[in-house]
């Protein structure tokens, strides 16, 4: 509501969206598609809409991968840091 000229513009989204819940589909489909919405930065009512419409409020959300580990001579890795941990700190020389 808060990025709307006029409160009353939010609030006759989020009155079209309980409307949703109560009267066309389930509360919980409407939250799931609530839950997208907001996960793609498009929380409005059109988009809300659009959700329950096709059926993605069903479809688990999964989040981006991230970078690939890098792969490199010069890395140690956690192998070599488990084992400094687990007592190999005597052969460490600086």
């Amino acid at each position: 509501m808060s990025g709307r000229h006029y409160p009353e513009q939010g609030f006759n989204q989020c009155r079209g969206i309980f409307n949703l819940a109560s009267k066309v589909y389930t509360p919980e489909r409407v939250e799931a598609a609530c839950e997208r919405a907001i996960a793609i930065h498009s929380p409005l009512y059109k988009s809300v809409v659009s959700i329950l419409g096709n059926g993605l409020d069903a479809i688990a959300l999964t989040p981006p991968a991230g970078p690939p580990p890098i792969e490199h001579q010069n890395i140690r890795g956690t192998e070599y840091y488990k084992e400094l941990l687990a007592g190999g700190q005597e052969n460490v020389t600086c």
